[in-house]
């Protein structure tokens, strides 16, 4: 298919509409994420204030140490803060949460996405590796 064709340019149209749609989507589920995300952590940071809400089995690097013992009074150096947790339970929380309330895109509406946001070298067949066009 000629880039100057009318059936490309069309096609063109077409994924910048679907890859518009789908950024106002993402943007919709970040901005939901954040709340959601913001007001359990300002609500359980306040209840556990200064507290120790866990003790690790180690002793952490310096700089993991920061963010384990972070707001806590004359922590031991296994004590671990709320927010420490909450950082890594969010890491691991958060893709399901968006799929169980709807907000994360389809798998291929995702490699849409991707596949927009890559360079024409890698998205045109000729420039593939393997294709001696290199």
């Amino acid at each position: 298919m000629d880039k100057g064709s009318k059936k490309y340019q069309k096609e063109e149209a077409k994924v910048k509409d679907m890859s518009r749609e789908l950024q106002s989507t993402k943007l919709g589920s970040m901005f939901a994420m954040m709340l959601v995300f913001g007001t359990i952590v300002s609500t359980v940071s306040s209840i556990y204030e200064g507290q120790s809400v866990a003790e690790l089995p180690f002793e952490p690097i310096w700089f993991f140490k920061s963010f384990a013992q972070r707001g806590l009074i004359n922590p031991k150096p296994t004590d671990c803060s709320f927010i420490f947790i909450y950082i890594l339970s969010t890491m691991s929380v958060r893709q399901p949460i968006q799929k169980l309330l709807g907000f994360a895109p389809s798998r291929a509406a995702s490699k849409l996405s991707n596949a927009g946001m890559q360079p024409a070298s890698f998205t045109d067949a000729k420039n593939t590796y393997g294709s001696g066009a290199y």
